[in-house]
């Protein structure tokens, strides 16, 4: 069976310490009112870099650079399958703001984001971005 795959970039932004998670929107037609690491998908002709910079600009009003790859995983939203690349990013510039997207942004601890995700593949992607942050592959 042939049908559409698409891909996103999800934005594990730090501030340090912390991590940068929104609660979806209660207008969003996915999931609403859930905690997410930022995300967007790609657009034709996009590298996952260039999805991030746009995207940390539309969603967080942050200018953003991929530091990189933390995990990849593919899931199911609806009928549609997504690969969602997740990348550390560094903030280099900007305060986050949100937009229509999140009704809230917040910054937490990695046992904060670990508790308010609801999905396991979410959590194991936040504990290996702290695990190598711990070994200095992101700073």
């Amino acid at each position: 069976m042939h049908g559409l795959f698409v891909v996103a970039v999800a934005m594990i932004v730090s501030d340090g310490e912390r991590i940068l998670l929104g609660k979806r929107s209660k207008a969003r037609d996915f999931k609403p009112g859930i905690w997410e690491i930022p995300a967007g998908r790609l657009e034709s002709g996009e590298s996952p870099k260039q999805a991030i910079i746009r995207e940390g600009k539309e969603e967080l009003n942050l200018e953003l650079k991929p530091i990189g790859l933390v995990d990849a995983y593919v899931f199911k939203r609806n009928e549609q399958h997504l690969l969602l690349l997740n990348y550390a990013c560094e903030v280099v510039e900007g305060v986050p703001r949100r937009s229509s997207e999140h009704d809230e942004l917040r910054w937490v601890t990695e046992e904060e984001a670990i508790s308010l995700l609801p999905y396991s593949k979410q959590q194991k992607v936040i504990q290996r971005y702290f695990d190598l942050k711990k070994k200095t592959c992101f700073s």
